[in-house]
């Protein structure tokens, strides 16, 4: 059990996570302010019923590179639409996840919750992968870092995945890259 405190970017949680697999038999306690309220979120909680929305669109037919938004507390949208402007032609494929019911600030109601989309996540990502045969997967994270931390550890032999983090002037800039197999 690792307890993980503390506040940090959405992409180094994902990295977190990715250095401490659950197929490892890694698990674990993060502090998660969820609707003002601080509680201990599990990563080996039971996953609830919740499942996400995929929404998926061709982009380039020779790019090799997907771009996925995992957008659970807000609506990504108009940044995502310019970050795609600033990169035209570069990916194969777009794939939004969204939580059933939309985006919004307490979609992600427990760490059940969590668990749940982390392990969506991870299966439609390597469905995606694999459909349009993509080698590079970029990750656009809109969901708490609980989320994000519980997503990375279940981002194993995913390849290349490079992180992004918003900017104080809106739009996304890649954050970090990590090699997941």
């Amino acid at each position: 059990m690792i307890d993980l405190r503390g506040k940090v970017p959405l992409s180094v949680s994902l990295a977190v996570g990715a250095c401490f697999p659950e197929v490892a038999g890694d698990c674990f306690r993060v502090e998660q302010v969820t609707r003002g309220e601080t509680v201990l979120w599990r990563s080996d909680a039971a996953p609830t019923r919740r499942e996400l929305r995929r929404t998926e669109r061709e982009g380039t037919p020779d790019a090799k590179e997907l771009l996925v938004v995992f957008q659970l507390t807000g609506d990504a949208g108009p940044d995502v639409e310019r970050f795609e402007a600033e990169h035209p032609g570069r990916f194969r494929a777009v794939l939004v996840l969204e939580p059933d019911g939309g985006p919004h600030d307490g979609a992600v109601g427990s760490d059940g919750d969590a668990v749940a989309f982390a392990v969506r996540a991870r299966e439609l990502i390597r469905q995606a992968r694999v459909r349009w045969r993509t080698a590079t997967t970029h990750l656009i994270p809109y969901a708490p870092a609980g989320c994000c931390l519980f997503l990375g550890q279940r981002l194993n032999a995913m390849g290349l995945v490079v992180a992004y983090e918003r900017t104080a002037k809106g739009g996304y800039v890649p954050f970090l890259m990590m090699e997941t197999g």
